[in-house]
């Protein structure tokens, strides 16, 4: 199958705010904020490449605005390509249900985010779509009914009154044509240009809009395999934890998107994958996406740092025990202490906590951390007893077999030379040089070449095996009588 030109803005980031709007039904109602989430990294036509982190990029980006941003949970929607059959999975039916239950919801004063994760298509001719898990690219016609078209998102989002409305659409990091997964998927100026009038097309009147591109017109998008996430995304997800914060405490759309540009560029430059975040805004309304979490700001100006961190307090008996976290020595903490954890961008994290004190078991739990958590360890620690000393006879000891009686005596560790001398050889094959055992002459075998070998200490009998204790061992084992 042949797929027409693939192109995808490649997680764009559109940010519409301070919508002059009608009241809808929630007029009376407290300002909210509202988000539906899609991200799919499999999908079920065989025709179309896998991706490796939308899903968890959805998932971290739920994480961020329920624990970061003041989104409600129960306000915050997000569809999976990896949930099972129903309305949670991400096929096109239930992000269009979705968008038409927001449109009921979402009031004038609310806030509504929309995040896309995965492959889109560009058709040419402003035929473009994003590509739910079920889609099947066949034909024009079959993307028609087994995507969400930007047209039909276009006429969704008309529904949707808002104060703010931000759109964050990653529409792929590869090529989604099968077997073509690695090859770039560059982002074409007809995609970027429908998407920002898909934007544009949010209910209300609008007087300020900032849309970030993650890169240029003729880029890609790429993943950080280390970091599990898009490049881009996992920037932004930084930015949203506090690091774009301004000197107020508050994180504005321009301080976002002035750090994800910086990060960005020098991510580029060390990894040579040119990406060039792109700004454009609109209007002069300041956007206000973060506050400070009720932080004061410093007496020297310096910007408010949002906490990221969680707090593990770890005593042990005996104290003095060194601790660790995901196995790294925590330099200079001995218990009792408190242990900081960075929990970063996401404010949340599974760590092993350890300790160790020589002469003791070492102890290790696994802690899922949270953003101002703090947790309480108390151990006892168990005594490693002493190994058993062992006693090695004398030379020359003796003992009773207690099997057969027979006597035995201990030929202490040491070495001994094997095999014949030289002159030995000579006499008997009148070549002093063989180097090899299996010759054999006169019923005599060569036995070279002479070397040192060791032996660990053992028993032996002293005297020749009898018959009767042979008779013994036969009897014992079964092994025939000769």
């Amino acid at each position: 199958m042949a797929l027409n030109k693939i192109g995808c803005p490649l997680a764009v980031l559109l940010i519409l705010a301070a919508f002059a709007a009608s009241p809808p039904a929630r007029s009376n109602a407290q300002p909210t904020r509202w988000a539906l989430l899609v991200g799919v990294d499999q999908y079920d036509s065989p025709d179309i490449a896998s991706l490796s982190y939308s899903v968890a990029d959805v998932k971290s980006v739920r994480e961020a605005l329920t624990r970061q941003m003041g989104f409600p949970d129960e306000n915050v929607y997000m569809l999976t390509g990896d949930a099972p059959k129903g309305p949670e999975r991400a096929e096109n039916v239930n992000v269009i249900h979705r968008l038409d239950a927001l449109g009921r919801l979402v009031g004038p004063d609310d806030t509504f985010l929309f995040y896309f994760s995965g492959h889109g298509f560009d058709k040419g001719e402003g035929q473009h779509f994003l590509a739910t898990v079920n889609a099947d690219p066949e034909s024009l016609e079959t993307l028609q009914l087994t995507t969400v078209p930007l047209s039909l998102l276009r006429e969704k989002l008309k529904k949707i009154q808002a104060k703010q409305a931000i759109f964050i659409i990653d529409a792929c990091r590869n090529n989604p044509e099968k077997g073509k997964g690695d090859s770039d998927n560059k982002q074409t100026a007809e995609f970027a240009r429908d998407l920002k009038e898909v934007a544009g097309s949010t209910a209300g009147g609008q007087a300020g809009t900032a849309v970030l591109f993650a890169c240029s017109e003729g880029q890609r998008s790429w993943e950080w395999d280390e970091k599990g996430h898009g490049a881009f995304t996992y920037c932004l997800l930084e930015g949203m934890s506090g690091k774009a914060a301004e000197t107020t405490g508050e994180l504005t759309v321009n301080g976002l998107a002035d750090y994800v540009q910086k990060k960005m560029q020098r991510w580029g430059k060390e990894t040579d994958k040119v990406r060039t975040p792109d700004l454009e805004q609109y209007g002069a309304g300041k956007i206000v996406l973060l506050d400070a979490h009720g932080g004061q700001v410093p007496d020297n100006g310096g910007p408010v740092v949002i906490d990221t961190l969680a707090h593990v307090s770890v005593a042990t008996d005996p104290p003095g025990a060194t601790v660790t976290v995901d196995g790294v020595e925590q330099v200079g903490r001995k218990t009792p202490c408190t242990v900081d954890v960075d929990l970063g961008a996401l404010r949340s994290k599974s760590v092993m906590i350890g300790v160790s004190l020589d002469g003791y078991r070492d102890r290790v739990k696994p802690l899922d951390l949270r953003w101002g958590g703090a947790l309480s360890l108390d151990w006892p620690l168990e005594r490693i007893p002493p190994p058993n000393p062992v006693i090695v006879p004398a030379a020359g000891a003796t003992r009773i077999n207690p099997i057969d009686g027979a006597e035995m005596v201990y030929v202490p560790a040491g070495e001994f030379l094997m095999g014949s001398k030289p002159a030995e050889i000579a006499a008997v094959f009148m070549d002093a040089s063989v180097h090899f055992t299996g010759i054999k002459k006169d019923g005599l075998e060569c036995e070279a070449p002479q070397r040192r070998v060791y032996l660990d200490g053992y028993w032996i009998y002293k005297n020749d095996v009898t018959v009767a204790q042979y008779r013994k061992f036969c009897q014992a084992t079964g092994w025939p009588m000769p």
